[in-house]
C-alpha cells in the first residue's frame, strides 16, 4: 500500500484491530483523540490512501474535518455545507446511509481537495439515529472498496458513535459538576458579602458569569407599593437604567413571574405569543428571556431576570442553574437585610471598636501595624502574631510586623510566595483558615516544624486583610494551647481583617500621597532651578542633583546630542567616578541602552545591569551599579540628549516613577530650548545693535574725516608757518587715532565682544585746542573767523 503501511488482512488480525479499538475507546473521553484513534486502527485493517474524520457541527449545519491521516495533509477545519449538494461526506451524513462511490470522477458530487482520488467510502457515525459525524477514506484506484470494507468500516463508525456519545456525556456531566462547583463558590461569595448592595452586586455579576447574556438585573419587591425596585444591573452601555427606580411589574414576563412565583423561560420572543413582553419606556427589545423569583420560603424578595439579543440563548439547563443561584441569593438577601437591621454581638463590638480605636489615629504604616497586632493580640488572648503585607510587583507575602515571635523563628518564615502554604493560600483564595493544632499535622518544611516545636506554638488562624474586594495581606495569630481558636473567632477575626486591611490601604495611600506630594515638590523645586536665569551647565547641574534626590537614586546625568558627531556626549553628572564617565564619555545614536533612547523616543529601565546584554557590564560592575532608568530629552519634538539615573539596590521604577523623570526631562528639555532660544535672542540683538551703530557710523566719522582731509590739503598751503603745520599735523594724527580706536571697538563688538571704556586723565586745553585748529581750518574757507573765550 503507497505511504500507507501495509493494511491487516487476515480476519483474526482485524478482529484483534477492532477489539483493541475498543479498549482504547473506553477509556477515552477526549473527542479528537477518539477519532485520530479510529483513523489510526482504520489505517490497519483497510488499503487507502487519505482519510478523513468529520464532525458536525449543528450551528453552523456543517461538515467539519477534525482528523486527517494519509498522503494529503488536509488542514484541520475544513468545512462542508450540510445542505449543500456536494460531497460524498455531505451524502452519507444526510441519508444516514454509508455512501460507496466506485469511480468519484463520474460522481458531480465528489467535492476535489487536492488528492487525486479514484474510490471513496463515506460512512456516518450515527447513534440512535443522531448523525454525529462522517468517517472518509480515498484511494487512488478505482473500485478499489468492497462490501466487506464498508461493513467494516461501519462498524469502526459504530464504535466512534459510542465512544463520542460517552465523551460527550461525559463531558456534559463534567461540565455539569463544574458549574454546581461555580454555583458554590458563587454561593461563598454570597454568602461572604454581608453588605445588602455588594450581596446584590455579587448576585447579578454571578449570574451573568454562568449564563452570559446582554443584561442581568435584580429588582427587590415591595410588598406594601406593590412595586419593583431596580437594585442591581449588570448590562452593556447602551442598556443602563438608573439604579433604584421603581416600576409595577406588568403585565408582561415579569409580572407574570412576580404574580405566579415561578420562573419563566422564553428562549425565542417571537415564538411566545399567549404572553407577550411589556417594555419599560426607554427599554429595548430583545429576543431571549429568563426571570425567576428570589422566594426565601414564602416571602418574595425580588426578582432576578436576564435578557438577550438572540433567540434561543437561554434553555433547560440555563435555568436549573439559575434557579440553584436564585434560591442562595435570596437567602442571602435576606439575610444582608437583616444583617443592616441587626447589631452585633457585644464581644464582637467591644472587639472591632477597640481595634477600630487603634485604626483611626493619624498613624504612619508601621505604627498602626504595631497597635494593630497588639489589640488583636489583646483581644483574643493569643499568644503571638504578625502581619504579612503583599508586594502584588513579586507575588510575595512578607513579615513587616510580629509580636510574641523570636527572631530566629520569624526569619525562617519571613518570606512566601503567594499560593505557598497557609499565608499564602489564604491570600490567595481570600479565604481564612483556622489550624488547631499545627503540630497535628504534616509539614513540608521540616526546619518550620522544628521551630514550631521550639517556638511552643500550637493553635493558628490565618485571615486575609482585604480592602475593597483586593487581599492586600494576611494576619495570623497563634497560641501555645491546642484548639484554642474556634469558629466564632475566626469569625470575628475575618470582621476585623477587613478593618485592617482597609486602614492599612488607607496608610499607604497616605504614604503614597505624601510620596507623590513629595515628587511634586521635587518637581516643582527642578522647574524653579531650570526657570531661574542661570547658566546652561548651572542650570542642568543643579537639575541633575534634584532628579537623584526625587528619583532617590545613588547617580544621574544628563548627555546632550552633537548634531556634527552624531554622539551623546555626557555634560552633567553626578555619583560617577571619573573613570566610568572616560569609559562611557561619548555614545554613538543607537549604540548601547541610550543611543537606542534617542534612536527610539522611548523610555528605557533596566532592572539587573550586570544581565542586560545592552549594558556594558564592566563598568557598570566596578560602579556596583544595578537598576538603570534613562528617559529622552526632547525640545518640541525634536530629541536632544537623554536623562538617566541609577541606583546601586535592586528596584522596580514604577510606571508613576517613569512618568516623573520624564516629565522632568521634558521640563530640562524645554530649559535647553529656552537657552538656545535666549542665545539667539542675544545674536539678534548684537546684530541689531551692529545696524544701529553702522546706521549712525558714517554720520560720526564724516565730519572728522572732513576735518582731517581739509587739514591736510590746508598743510599744503606755502606761507603756512612751522608752528601752525606742527599744530594740524598733530590735530590729524590725533583725530586719525581716535577714529582707528572707535573703529576697532565697533569691529570687536560685531565678532561677539563687548566695548570695553578706559577712563584716562585728559588735558582739557590741550585737547580743545586740537579740536579748535581744526574747526579753523574748516571755516577759513567759508571766511568764518573763530574766535574763544575760555569760562575756566
Amino acid at each position: 500500500m503507497d505511504g500507507m503501511g501495509q493494511a491487516v488482512r487476515s480476519p483474526e488480525a482485524k478482529l484483534d484491530a477492532l477489539y483493541r479499538l475498543g479498549q482504547r475507546l473506553i477509556l477515552l473521553r477526549d473527542e479528537q483523540k477518539i477519532v485520530e484513534a479510529v483513523l489510526e486502527i482504520a489505517e490497519e485493517v483497510l488499503e487507502f490512501q487519505d482519510s478523513e474524520f468529520l464532525l458536525v457541527d449543528e450551528a453552523a449545519r456543517d461538515l467539519v474535518v477534525v482528523a486527517q491521516r494519509g498522503e494529503f495533509n488536509i488542514a484541520p477545519g475544513l468545512r462542508l455545507p450540510l445542505d449543500g449538494e456536494r460531497g460524498i461526506t455531505v451524502a452519507a451524513a444526510r441519508s444516514g446511509q454509508p455512501v460507496c462511490v466506485a469511480d468519484v470522477r463520474a460522481d458531480p458530487r465528489y467535492v476535489y481537495a487536492g488528492f487525486p482520488a479514484c474510490s471513496e467510502v463515506a460512512v456516518p457515525v450515527q447513534i440512535e439515529g443522531q448523525v454525529l459525524g462522517v468517517i472518509n477514506v480515498e484511494s487512488r484506484e478505482p473500485d478499489a472498496f468492497t462490501s466487506a470494507d464498508v461493513r467494516l468500516l461501519s462498524t469502526l463508525a459504530f464504535q466512534a458513535a459510542l465512544a463520542l456519545e460517552n465523551a460527550r456525556l461525559y463531558a456534559r456531566e463534567r461540565r455539569r459538576a463544574e458549574e454546581m462547583a461555580a454555583i458554590n463558590r458563587i454561593a461563598r461569595r454570597i454568602t461572604a458579602a454581608l453588605d445588602l448592595r455588594e450581596t446584590l452586586d455579587v448576585v447579578v455579576e454571578a449570574a451573568a458569569e454562568v449564563v452570559p447574556c446582554v443584561l442581568a438585573e435584580i429588582s427587590l419587591w415591595d410588598e406594601e407599593r406593590q412595586l419593583l425596585t431596580l437594585q442591581a444591573l449588570r448590562c452593556e452601555p447602551d442598556r443602563v437604567f438608573p439604579i433604584g427606580k421603581s416600576y409595577p411589574p406588568g403585565k408582561g414576563y415579569t409580572g407574570w413571574v412576580v404574580r405566579n412565583r415561578q420562573p419563566l423561560l422564553v428562549p425565542d420572543v417571537e415564538a411566545r405569543q399567549d404572553i407577550r413582553p411589556d417594555l419599560l419606556p426607554g427599554e429595548r427589545p430583545f429576543k431571549a428571556y429568563v426571570g425567576l423569583p428570589l422566594l426565601a420560603g414564602d416571602e418574595l424578595i425580588g426578582t432576578l431576570v436576564l435578557i438577550h439579543d438572540r433567540a434561543n440563548a437561554f434553555d433547560e439547563e440555563d435555568l436549573r442553574l439559575l434557579e440553584a443561584l436564585a434560591g442562595q441569593a435570596a437567602v442571602a438577601i435576606r439575610n444582608a437585610r437583616l444583617y443592616e437591621e441587626t447589631t452585633r454581638r457585644h464581644r464582637e463590638l467591644a472587639a472591632l471598636n477597640a481595634v477600630a480605636e487603634a485604626l483611626n489615629q493619624p498613624l504612619d504604616l508601621q505604627t498602626l501595624l504595631a497597635k494593630a497586632v497588639e489589640r488583636v493580640i489583646e483581644v483574643t488572648g493569643a499568644d503571638a502574631g504578625g502581619i504579612r503585607l503583599l508586594d502584588p510587583q513579586t507575588g510575595t507575602l512578607k513579615f513587616v510586623f510580629s509580636q510574641g515571635l523570636s527572631p530566629e523563628y520569624e526569619a525562617i518564615i519571613q518570606s512566601v510566595r503567594l499560593g505557598e502554604g497557609t499565608a499564602g493560600r489564604v491570600a490567595l483564595t481570600g479565604e481564612p483558615v483556622l489550624i488547631p493544632d499545627m503540630l497535628a499535622r504534616p509539614s513540608s518544611r521540616p526546619q518550620v516544624r522544628a521551630a514550631l516545636i521550639k517556638e511552643g506554638l500550637r493553635a493558628r488562624a490565618e485571615i486575609p486583610l482585604r480592602s475593597r474586594e483586593q487581599v492586600v495581606g494576611t494576619m495570623g495569630l497563634a497560641s501555645r494551647t491546642p484548639g484554642a481558636f474556634g469558629a466564632a473567632d475566626l469569625e470575628l477575626l475575618t470582621a476585623i481583617g477587613h478593618q485592617i486591611g482597609v486602614a492599612i490601604a488607607n496608610a499607604q495611600l497616605f504614604e503614597e500621597t505624601q510620596r507623590k506630594a513629595r515628587r511634586l515638590a521635587a518637581l516643582n523645586a527642578v522647574a524653579s532651578v531650570i526657570n531661574q536665569p542661570l547658566p546652561l551647565q548651572e542650570m542642568m547641574d543643579q537639575a541633575v542633583d534634584k532628579v537623584i534626590e526625587v528619583m532617590e537614586a545613588d547617580a544621574g546625568g544628563v548627555r546632550l546630542l552633537d548634531p556634527a558627531t552624531e554622539e551623546l556626549v555626557i555634560v552633567s553628572c553626578r555619583g560617577l567616578s571619573p573613570e566610568y564617565i572616560r569609559q562611557v564619555d561619548r555614545l554613538r545614536v543607537g549604540e548601547g541602552i541610550v543611543g537606542r533612547v534617542v534612536q527610539s523616543g522611548e523610555p528605557v529601565v533596566v532592572e539587573d545591569m550586570a544581565r542586560d546584554p545592552r549594558v556594558e557590564t564592566t563598568a557598570a560592575a566596578l560602579e556596583g551599579f544595578h537598576t538603570f532608568a534613562v528617559v529622552p530629552l526632547r525640545t518640541r519634538e525634536e530629541i536632544v540628549g537623554t536623562l538617566g539615573v541609577v541606583t546601586r539596590q535592586r528596584r522596580a521604577f514604577t510606571a508613576e516613577e517613569l512618568d516623573l523623570l520624564m516629565a522632568i526631562g521634558h521640563q530640562i528639555g524645554v530649559a535647553i530650548e529656552n537657552d538656545r532660544l535666549r542665545q539667539q535672542a542675544l545674536e539678534a540683538e548684537r546684530l541689531a545693535a551692529v545696524g544701529r551703530i553702522a546706521g549712525t557710523l558714517a554720520h560720526d566719522l564724516r565730519g572728522p574725516l572732513g576735518g582731517i582731509v581739509r587739514s591736510a590739503e590746508f598743510l599744503a598751503r606755502p606761507e603756512l608757518s612751522d608752528a601752525t603745520r606742527q599744530k594740524l599735523s598733530r590735530a590729524i594724527v590725533a583725530m586719525a587715532r581716535r577714529l582707528i580706536n572707535t573703529a576697532q571697538e565697533i569691529l570687536d563688538f560685531t565678532r561677539g565682544g563687548r566695548m570695553a571704556l578706559h577712563p584716562v586723565r585728559c588735558n582739557l586745553p590741550a585737547f580743545l585746542d586740537e579740536v579748535l585748529d581744526v574747526l579753523r581750518v574748516d571755516f577759513s574757507d567759508q571766511g568764518i573767523e573763530v574766535t574763544v573765550e575760555w569760562g575756566y
